[in-house]
Parts: structure tokens; C-alpha cells; sequence
């Protein structure tokens, strides 16, 4: 009986440490993506970095700073819906991310909503964005 208990505990222990192995791989994988897309933005290659991004998030859905990135990479070429939507879920991931609701604030006022996007701007500040004091200062009463 004890070898049996002791057999199964192997098992388990195993499968635990195969789904661990699983997990950092992916995380790596989306890393490695979103690494790629950084360079691809460097070079003003947007589109690429979009694609790269989108492949990290299919690795890992909850990588904020893959949704912060395509989001500005998406800005980069006029998709301000779209760079709404992922920067949304960056600050959804992270409250916390000042340069996600700085960037947004930059979308949303690209769309006319100067409204939301000084208050993108001020929660930009409030969390220690210093870029976004000028923008407030420029376009917000």
C-alpha cells in the first residue's frame, strides 16, 4: 500500500513539474515575440511588431505589456480603435501602468474624446508620468 501512495505521489510530483516546465516555456516564447516585435517597432516596422505581439499574447493572453506595445504599435499606424482596445486591457492587467493610460489618452484625443483623454492624461500623472503634465497643460482645462 505504502509503495503504491509513494508511486502515485511520483506521478503527481512529475506532472506538476511538467506543467511548470510547460508554463515558463510559453512565458519565454511570448517574451521572445514580444522582444521581436520591439526591435520590428524600432524600425518603424509596425505592421511586424503587430504581428509579433499578437503571436506573444496567443502564448500568453494576460502579458500586459504585449497588449501596451501593440497598442502604441497600433497608434503608430492610425488604429486608434484598436489601440484603445489593447491599451484597455493593458490597464486592466496593470491599474498602475502610467504610460498605457498616457498612451490611450493620446488615442482617444487622436478620435476627438478630449474629455477622456485628459483624464487618460491626469491618471497618467497621478501615477508618475511626467509626460502627460504637458499634454494636460496643452489640451485640458
Amino acid at each position: 500500500m505504502n509503495r503504491i501512495i509513494f508511486i502515485l505521489f511520483l506521478c503527481f510530483t512529475c506532472t506538476l513539474i511538467r506543467a511548470q516546465q510547460t508554463e515558463d516555456a510559453t512565458r519565454q516564447e511570448a517574451e521572445d515575440n514580444v522582444n521581436s516585435g520591439n526591435m520590428k517597432a524600432s524600425k518603424k516596422n509596425f505592421t511586424g511588431a503587430i504581428a509579433d505581439y499578437t503571436t506573444a499574447l496567443e502564448y500568453d493572453p494576460k502579458y500586459g505589456m504585449a497588449y501596451f506595445y501593440r497598442g502604441a504599435a497600433k497608434a503608430q499606424i492610425n488604429d486608434y480603435k484598436g489601440a484603445i482596445t489593447d491599451l484597455n486591457k493593458a490597464v486592466e492587467i496593470n491599474p498602475k501602468h502610467g504610460l498605457a493610460y498616457f498612451y490611450r489618452g493620446i488615442a482617444k484625443k487622436s478620435l476627438n474624446d478630449d474629455d477622456g483623454a485628459c483624464a487618460d492624461w491626469h491618471k497618467a500623472s497621478d501615477l508618475g508620468t511626467n509626460s502627460a503634465n504637458q499634454y494636460i497643460k496643452d489640451y485640458c482645462n
